[in-house]
C-alpha cells in the first residue's frame, strides 16, 4: 500500500505541474493523451496511445497486480470538448476466485438482460440492494455465500456508489471514473487495488491460516488456492479441481506401508449387486484385501465412527491403491475450518489401525533382544 501512496502523490504532483504550465502558457499545445503518457513514464507503466482500433491505455504493474487503465467512449453531445467525451475504466485481475460466472452491477449500469442461461440469479436480502444492484453466478452455492459474508460486504457496497459502469466481472474488478486526470485516475486505482486486495485476502484466509498453522504450501491453481503438505507421513493435497464443478478435493496419500489392497467406497461410488460387505451402518462398501489387520477393521468403533461421518454427508468418497480421496460441493474457504481436522483425523485412525504403536511386550521384547 505504500507504493500506492507514492504513486498517488507523484500522480497528483504532475497533474498540478501540468496544469499550471497550461495555465503559463508554457506549453502551447495541449497534450492529446490527458498526461497519461508522462505519468507512465515517471511511473514506469506501461503507455499505449489510442489507436483506430483500441482505446488509448496504461498497464501499470503493482505487485501483486497487473492493473489495466483504458480511456472509453462515452456519451457525449458533438460539440462536447475532447475531455469529457471520455471516461477511465480500471481492471483489476483478482488473484483468487470468488464464485464461478459471479457478476455484481449496479442495475442503472447494465446494458442489457444480463442474466445467461447457465447462471443463477442472486439475492443480497438485506436494505435496497437487490433494488439497486444485479447480482448472478453460475456457481451460486458459493456465489449466495459471498454475497452473505460480513468480510466481504465492504467492498460489495462500495458498487452503490461507484460510477455505474463499476462492477465484479468473473475474476476482474473493474472499477470505474468519470475524469480523465492523471490524479483521479490514481487515487481511483489505489482505491480499486485496495479492494482487489481485500477480496483476495478474505477468499484465501482459511487457506493462509492451515498453511501457517501446519506448516504446508499454498499455491495457486486455476484461480483457486491449493493447500499440500505432509501430516504424519501421509501426504496430503487440498484443492479446487476446477471452475466448473463447484467443490474441494482433499486427497490423502498414505505411505508404502499402508495396504494398497484395501478399498473403501461410498455407496455413489459402487451400486447394489457388489459382491463387497457394507460397513458403518451400510454407508461403506468394503473391500478387506489380505493385511491381517483388516479384518478388525469393522469392529474399530471409533475410525467407523469417522466413516460413517464423513461417507455419510460424502457419498463419492473413496480410499483405493492406498489414497484416499473426499470431495464436497462448494468452494467455500470456512469449510476447511469446519473439515480439514475431521479429515485428518479420519487418516490418523487409518494410520493407527494398519500401523498400532507397539505395545509393553513388543517394547520388552525388543529390550530382550538388546541385551
Amino acid at each position: 500500500m505504500e507504493g500506492l501512496l507514492v504513486i498517488l502523490v507523484s500522480a497528483i504532483s504532475l497533474s498540478l505541474f501540468m496544469q499550471k504550465q497550461q495555465k503559463e502558457g508554457t506549453i502551447n499545445k495541449p497534450n492529446p493523451y490527458f498526461f497519461w503518457d508522462e505519468w507512465a513514464k515517471q511511473e514506469n507503466f506501461s503507455f499505449t496511445p489510442p489507436t483506430v482500433d483500441a482505446p488509448m491505455n496504461i498497464v501499470a504493474t503493482i505487485s501483486p497486480y497487473t492493473v489495466y487503465i483504458y480511456a472509453k467512449d462515452k456519451e457525449h453531445p458533438p460539440d462536447a470538448p475532447k475531455a469529457e467525451r471520455y471516461y477511465t475504466e480500471i481492471r483489476v485481475p483478482l488473484r483468487y476466485t470468488l464464485a464461478s460466472g459471479l457478476w455484481i452491477q449496479a442495475r442503472k449500469g447494465l446494458e442489457k438482460i444480463r442474466l445467461t442461461k447457465t447462471a443463477t440469479l442472486l439475492q443480497f436480502q438485506r436494505g435496497n440492494l437487490d433494488e439497486i444492484l444485479f447480482a448472478e453466478a453460475k456457481d451460486p452455492h458459493t456465489g449466495q455465500w459471498v454475497l452473505d459474508q460480513p468480510e466481504y460486504r465492504e467492498i460489495l457496497d462500495l458498487f452503490k456508489e461507484l460510477p455505474v459502469k463499476s462492477r465484479l466481472e468473473q475474476r476482474n474488478l473493474v472499477w470505474a471514473c468519470e475524469s480523465m486526470d492523471i490524479a483521479d485516475v490514481a487515487e481511483a486505482m489505489a482505491k480499486a487495488v485496495q479492494a482487489a486486495n481485500t477480496l483476495d485476502t478474505e477468499s484465501v484466509k482459511a487457506w493462509k491460516h492451515w498453511s501457517e498453522e501446519l506448516n504446508w504450501t499454498m499455491n495457486r491453481q486455476h484461480g483457486y488456492p491449493m493447500l499440500w503438505g505432509k501430516h504424519n507421513d501421509v501426504r496430503i493435497q487440498i484443492s479446487i479441481p476446477d471452475n466448473l464443478r463447484p467443490s474441494i478435493e482433499f486427497n490423502a496419500e498414505f505411505p508404502p506401508t499402508f495396504p494398497s489392497d484395501l478399498g473403501l467406497w461410498g455407496f455413489e461410488h459402487l451400486k447394489d449387486g457388489h459382491n463387497i460387505p457394507r460397513i458403518a451402518n451400510d454407508l461403506v462398501w468394503f473391500q478387506q484385501g489380505e493385511h491381517p489387520l483388516a479384518e478388525t477393521l469393522p469392529q474399530n468403533k471409533v475410525l467407523l465412527t469417522f466413516l460413517e461421518s464423513i461417507f455419510k454427508e460424502r457419498p463419492k468418497s473413496s480410499l483405493v491403491k492406498g489414497v484416499l480421496k473426499v470431495s464436497f460441493v462448494g468452494k467455500k474457504n470456512t469449510d476447511l475450518d469446519k473439515y480439514l481436522k475431521q479429515w485428518l483425523e479420519l487418516c490418523a485412525h487409518l494410520q493407527t489401525h494398519f500401523s498400532p504403536p507397539p505395545t509393553e511386550e513388543d517394547i520388552m521384547e525388543v529390550l530382550d533382544g538388546v541385551s
